[in-house]
C-alpha cells in the first residue's frame, strides 16, 4: 500500500456512514483499503463515485479526491462510455449483481483489462453500487506465454530427430514428428487415433500388438516400453520399433497427455556381426531421443535449457577433478544435461513467475525430478541416468526431496550434480531474480559442505573456481 496524503484522505460516503450490520463506517473503510483488488462504490441512481479504497487508487493511477465525483464511465475507454452507461444503469435497476471483463483507462492513458464483480445494496436508504477490479494482465500474459509455449513444444516435436508422437490417453494422436512421417509414410491426416496406428502400422493382426500395448500398461504403468514389428506405407516393408511412453501431465480437460518416442531397431535384431554397431548406434538413437526432449524444454523454456548445458559442463568438469573414469564421466554429463527435463511438466507461469510461490506450486516445482525419472527409465541407457535426474536433489543429511536420501544412499553422479546445480543457479540470472554471483555461490556450499553436500566434492569445486579459474560457459 502507498503512503496516504494528508489532503486526500477525507472520510468518503461508507467511512461516514453506521451499516446495518453493526460495523462502523471506519471498520468498513479499514476492511476495503485492506483488499488487494480495487474497490468502486458508486451511486446506483446517477452512476457517480462516492467512494473507492486504496488499491483503486493505484489501479488507476489517480488520488482518491479526483475519483470522487467522477461518473462511473471516465474510468473506461470513451468510445465505450455510452456502452459502459447502460450496462452500469441496466444492473443498478435490477439489483443484480454481475461479473464480466472490462478495460479502464489509466492516468497515462494505458488500458489496464480488469475483471469486475459488482453488486447493488442500500445503505441508509441510498442504493449504491460496489465494483471489485481485478487487474489481470499477469494473467493474461500468463496465458499467452502458455499457449506461446506450447506453440513451441509442438514446433520442437515437429522437428524432433527421431518418430515422436504426442497423444492423449483416449487414444486421440495430437502430434506426429515429421521423422515419424518419413520413416512410416503415413501422413498426419491418416493417423487421427491409435486405432488408425494400430490398422496402418499392424494390419489385420492388429489386435495382437493391442492387446499386447495392454499387458504393458497393466504391468508397467503409463510409463511402458515395447518392442513391435510395423509395416510401413513401402510395399512389403516392416522394420522393428522398441517404443517408449511416458506420461507428460495432463490437458485442460483431464485427459493424460503420453509422449511415445520409437527407435529403429531393426538392423541391430537383424545383423549379429554388427552388433556392436548396432549398439552404439542405438545409443546415439537414444541420445538423440533426449537431447530432443531437451531442446523441446529449450523452445519452452530457455532459461532452464541454459542452465542444463552449464551444469553439465560443470559436472564432467568435476568428474574429471574427482578422478571418474571417462565413460562415468560421459554418463554424469549425459544425466547433468537433462536432469531438470521433468519440469517439462510444470507449467511456464509457474517455473518463471517472480516472487514466492505457494505451497501447491512448490509441489509441482519438487515433482519434476520424478516425472524426469519417469520419461527416461526404461531408456537403456549405459549409466545410472534416470537415477542421477531422480536424485540430484537430494541431501547429504536426508532434508532433500523426493526420497529423503542420506550419505552413500545417494549416488556419487547425483552427489555431484547437486553442487553444480547449485553453484549454476545461484551465480545465473533468472527471470525471478538477479544473478547472486559466483562467490555467493561457493559461500554457499562451502558453508553447508558435509552436511547438505559431500565434502570431496564441494573441495574439487572450491579447487576448480579458486585455483584452477575455472569459469562457467556462457
Amino acid at each position: 500500500m502507498r503512503d496516504r496524503r494528508d489532503d486526500d484522505d477525507g472520510p468518503g460516503l461508507l467511512t461516514a456512514t453506521r451499516l446495518d450490520a453493526g460495523v462502523s463506517g471506519q471498520a468498513w473503510s479499514a476492511l476495503i483499503n485492506a483488499a488487494c483488488d480495487a474497490v468502486f462504490v458508486a451511486d446506483a441512481q446517477s452512476g457517480e463515485i462516492v467512494d473507492c479504497n486504496e488499491a483503486a487508487e493505484q489501479l488507476c493511477g489517480r488520488p482518491r479526491r479526483d475519483l470522487i465525483g467522477a461518473h462511473q464511465t471516465s474510468l473506461h475507454p470513451p468510445e465505450e462510455a455510452e456502452r459502459y452507461r447502460a450496462e452500469f444503469t441496466r444492473y443498478a435497476r435490477s439489483g443484480h449483481g454481475m461479473n464480466w471483463h472490462s478495460e479502464i483507462i489509466d492516468h497515462a492513458g494505458r488500458r489496464i483489462p480488469v475483471e469486475i464483480s459488482s453488486g447493488v445494496a442500500e445503505v441508509d436508504g441510498r442504493r449504491l453500487m460496489m465494483g471489485v477490479f481485478r487487474d489481470i494482465r499477469r494473467r493474461r500474459r500468463s496465458a499467452a506465454e502458455l499457449r506461446e509455449s506450447e506453440r513451441q513444444l509442438q514446433e520442437a516435436v515437429a522437428d524432433a530427430p527421431v518418430p515422436i508422437m504426442l497423444h492423449a490417453d483416449d487414444g486421440s494422436v495430437l502430434m506426429l514428428s515429421r521423422e515419424w512421417t518419413r520413416i512410416t509414410g503415413y501422413a498426419p491426416e491418416e493417423i487421427r487415433t491409435l486405432d488408425d496406428w494400430m490398422r496402418l502400422a499392424y494390419g489385420p493382426g492388429a489386435a495382437q500388438p493391442r492387446e499386447r500395448v495392454h499387458e504393458l500398461y497393466e504391468r508397467q504403468g503409463p510409463a511402458l516400453q515395447g518392442e513391435f514389428s510395423i509395416r510401413t506405407a513401402r510395399e512389403g516393408e516392416a522394420r522393428l520399433w522398441k517404443f517408449y511412453a511416458s506420461p507428460l501431465g495432463r490437458l485442460p480437460d483431464g485427459r493424460r497427455l503420453m509422449l511415445s518416442m520409437a527407435v529403429d531397431i531393426t538392423d541391430y535384431r537383424h545383423s549379429e556381426a554388427q552388433r556392436q554397431q548396432g549398439v552404439e548406434k542405438l545409443q546415439r538413437a537414444l541420445s538423440d531421443a533426449v537431447e530432443a526432449m531437451a531442446r523441446a524444454m529449450a523452445k519452452r523454456d530457455p532459461y532452464t535449457a541454459g542452465h542444463q548445458d552449464r551444469v553439465a559442463e560443470l559436472s564432467a568438469a568435476l568428474g574429471r577433478e574427482l578422478g571418474l573414469d571417462t565413460e562415468q564421466v560421459r554418463g554424469l554429463h549425459m544425466g547433468a544435461g537433462i536432469h531438470d527435463v521433468g519440469k517439462i511438466y510444470v507449467p511456464s507461469e509457474i517455473l518463471n513467475r517472480p516472487g514466492r510461490l505457494s505451497a501447491a506450486e512448490m509441489a509441482i516445482i519438487h515433482a519434476h525430478c520424478e516425472v524426469g525419472y519417469d520419461i527416461v527409465k526404461h531408456i537403456e541407457f549405459p549409466w545410472p541416468v534416470a537415477d542421477i535426474i531422480l536424485q540430484h536433489h537430494e541431501r547429504l543429511d536426508g532434508s532433500g526431496y523426493p526420497q529423503g536420501l542420506k550419505g552413500q544412499e545417494i549416488c556419487i553422479e547425483a552427489r555431484i550434480l547437486a553442487v553444480a546445480d547449485t553453484v549454476e543457479a545461484m551465480s545465473s540470472y533468472r527471470p525471478y531474480r538477479p544473478s547472486l554471483g559466483i562467490d555467493a555461490a561457493l559461500a554457499e556450499i562451502e558453508r553447508n559442505r558435509g552436511r547438505l553436500y559431500d565434502s570431496d566434492v564441494v573441495g574439487a569445486c572450491l579447487n576448480l573456481f579458486r585455483q584452477k579459474g575455472f569459469e562457467l560457459p556462457g
